[in-house]
């Protein structure tokens, strides 16, 4: 069944039905989400946000694109291995400057 999919069952038994609320901070880093694909709010972060991000279809190229019209210079993929690190390059190469694309753990090591 696929992940980001409206055919995922509502309420699943494994998903947690109240998350902790998480509070925003001063100099929190800017949040961008692949569910919005775009910047968001710590507030928006609820219960109903993570249900519908298991659901929804993704929406990772305008995201990333608001991260570089942001002005962000360097882009990580933060998983243990990287499949997205060929997209997040094909992204970067239209934001017209040098823009660093960089994994955090490699397969194996």
């Amino acid at each position: 069944m696929p992940f980001h999919s409206p055919y995922l069952p509502e309420g699943d038994a494994d998903t947690p039905q109240v998350l902790p609320k998480a509070s925003s901070v001063d100099d929190a880093p800017t949040l961008y989400s692949s569910l919005r694909g775009g910047c968001i709010s710590v507030d928006e972060l609820t219960t109903d946000y993570w249900q519908q991000h298991i659901r929804q279809p993704v929406r990772f190229y305008p995201a990333v694109q608001a991260m570089l019209a942001a002005g962000a210079d360097t882009l990580l993929e933060i998983a243990p291995h990287h499949i997205l690190l060929f997209c997040l390059h094909e992204i970067a190469k239209t934001a017209g400057r040098p823009v660093q694309v960089l994994p955090t753990l490699k397969r194996g090591e």
